[in-house]
């Protein structure tokens, strides 16, 4: 596991933020080839926000940086990386109606940008 974290800016922005997606890479490093069973969902539609909210990120999955069937079968051989980015779910109500605290806490603990911040939520950080 080379790295696993959460994905800045993936859940939709609301009154009530969605949950933001995560990022996981693999570096395959048996000699033997791997097979990689994807069964993954949200890869073109995003989980949309209700009452004026916004929609989370959507699903990609990658291998050496190339995008792979996100309901397929491939081969992985030792030295590959393997990018998995699960989606962030969509947002509940108003963004500009977000408590300023928790707009502050979202940002101070990365699941929101500064710059959504501002852009989204009208925050004045």
């Amino acid at each position: 596991m080379l790295k696993k974290e959460i994905i800045q800016d993936s859940g939709g922005a609301g009154k009530y933020r969605g949950g933001c997606g995560q990022w996981q890479e693999v570096e395959l490093l048996t000699d033997a080839p791997v097979t990689i069973s994807v069964r993954a969902d949200r890869t073109r539609n995003p989980a949309r926000g209700t009452d004026g909210a916004g929609a989370g990120s959507c699903t990609r999955i990658l291998l050496n940086d190339k995008e792979i069937d996100p309901k397929g079968i491939t081969i992985g051989y030792k030295g590959d990386r393997l990018r998995v980015m699960t989606p962030g779910s969509g947002g509940y109500g108003n963004p500009l109606e977000r408590d300023p605290r928790k707009i502050a806490e979202d940002v101070e603990n990365g699941f929101v940008s500064v710059e959504s911040a501002r852009s989204l939520y009208g925050a004045t950080l």
